[in-house]
């Protein structure tokens, strides 16, 4: 009896690396964020700000766990938001900070302002209805003069 559960407890411990959720890499993320802003791009930013929402976006970021992708305005109105729809239409003032007083706004908006075409921002975030904030690594590029996309790992 004894060696069927250990050659079961061998097969477990084999199987369960294909069971756990991978890790979100930047790559995947500037990668996410390529397609993106090429579907914006390509087929206008309302429809790809409404395929995010949605979850019928080339990405998928909705369904993916690690990613957080968004669309939003240089003066930071967001029109897509795949993981909190509460967000989309808000108008974030800019003075908005996370818990440490890092100011998100400036990061994610700042730089289409001053006419860059690709950054990134680190700032953490609450989870839910917690007090409970976890890092945030946004990678943001440029759609047009007035309009950006970010995917952020979460």
């Amino acid at each position: 009896m004894y060696p069927l559960f250990r050659n079961a407890g061998i097969a477990l411990l084999v199987a369960l690396p294909m069971f756990a959720q991978a890790q979100a890499t930047p790559d995947e993320a500037k990668s996410m964020l390529s397609s993106i802003v090429a579907q914006a791009k390509a087929q206008g930013v309302g429809k790809a700000a409404e395929a995010i929402n949605a979850g019928t976006d080339a990405t998928k970021c909705k369904e993916k766990k690690g990613f957080g992708c968004m669309i939003a305005t240089s003066a930071a109105m967001v029109l897509a938001n795949a993981k909190n729809q509460k967000l989309v239409g808000n108008e974030f003032p800019a003075d908005f900070a996370d818990i440490d007083g890092t100011p998100i706004v400036k990061q994610i908006v700042g730089p289409i302002n001053a006419g860059k075409s690709q950054w990134e921002a680190q700032y953490k975030f609450a989870v839910g209805n917690s007090a409970k904030a976890v890092p945030q690594h946004a990678f943001c590029e440029k759609i047009d003069a007035k309009t950006l996309a970010c995917v952020i790992l979460q």
